[in-house]
């Protein structure tokens, strides 16, 4: 379906008028939040800023160079084809990269994470079975519904809307663990091992939760779908295959004196999520 870019203006929680980049689809409107527009530079936004606020009308198209939203790095947003369509909960996920991890480490029974190989405190180590070779660190996107509603005799919608942002403090400190990460802050040490890893830029914060206010209008005569997704980031150590990485068994130190020392240790197929400061606001309208 072809796509066009344009910036819409809309009003953000004080009543101000800002632009919105938004992507244009037919027969409906998916515009984006307007943080995502964050990554244009100050001057490109100020400038963004004066022309749509210029322009006649609702809508304003800006070239392809400035989309907000880059096909290749976003996976499609599902748009309803009739007006009695349920959006589904989430997208397809888009797998970025899957990169290969120099060292993992397994979390032995006692609750400590000990490499799979090399040395541990100048001591010999290797897991038994063998640790999967070429590990690798999956990174895939998808978009996550958070609110979704069918809109009809409402001109002018307004919804106050609470999300969850960051990474939860459990996903973070095993993430962390499982790639040597030692020492803080986590937040700041995992996104940048994550963006190296990866070759994309990953910031990861703590959780928190984001109330935000959205406001547009509706024609008349019109039944609206209307749904906020947000970005949601995952990352999962996986095999060559890029399949999760799922082992037990036990870490082997070998001792100078008394020989091999075993240990019970796990590795999980975990998925750690981090939802992104990243939103795509949806309204698709259809004859009532």
């Amino acid at each position: 379906m072809a796509r066009n870019n344009t910036l819409r203006k809309a009003t953000d929680s004080s009543g101000n008028f800002v632009p919105q980049g938004t992507w244009l689809a037919s027969p409906g409107i998916t515009s984006t939040h307007p943080r995502a527009a964050a990554r244009l530079t100050e001057q490109d936004r100020a400038a963004l800023v004066e022309r749509v606020m210029a322009a006649d009308g609702d809508i304003f198209q800006i070239p392809d160079v400035l989309h907000p939203l880059e096909p290749s790095l976003y996976p499609p947003i599902p748009e309803p084809q009739h007006r009695d369509d349920q959006p589904p909960e989430a997208s397809a996920e888009l797998l970025l990269s899957a990169n290969p991890v120099e060292q993992l480490f397994v979390e032995t029974s006692e609750g400590k994470y000990l490499p799979t190989s090399g040395k541990y405190k100048g001591l010999p180590v290797r897991v038994e079975p063998p640790f999967p070779a070429a590990a690798k660190l999956a990174y895939k996107r998808f978009w996550k519904n958070t609110f979704t509603i069918r809109i009809a005799n409402e001109h002018n919608f307004t919804r106050t809307v609470q999300t969850q942002e960051g990474m939860s403090e459990v996903d973070t400190t095993t993430l962390s663990s499982k790639l040597g990460l030692t020492g803080g802050p986590a937040t700041l040490k995992l996104s940048a091992e994550l963006s190296k890893t990866t070759a994309h830029t990953v910031t990861i914060t703590e959780n928190r939760q984001v109330t935000e206010t959205y406001n547009f209008s509706i024609d008349e005569g019109k039944v609206a779908i209307y749904t906020l997704w947000q970005l949601v980031e995952v990352f999962a150590l996986v095999n060559e295959n890029n399949n999760p990485i799922d082992w037990s068994g036990k870490v082997v130190l070998k001792l100078p004196m008394t020989g091999d020392m075993k240990i019970n240790a796990k590795f999980p197929p975990d998925r750690h999520t981090n939802h992104a400061g990243r939103y795509a606001t949806s309204l698709h309208s259809f004859d009532a």
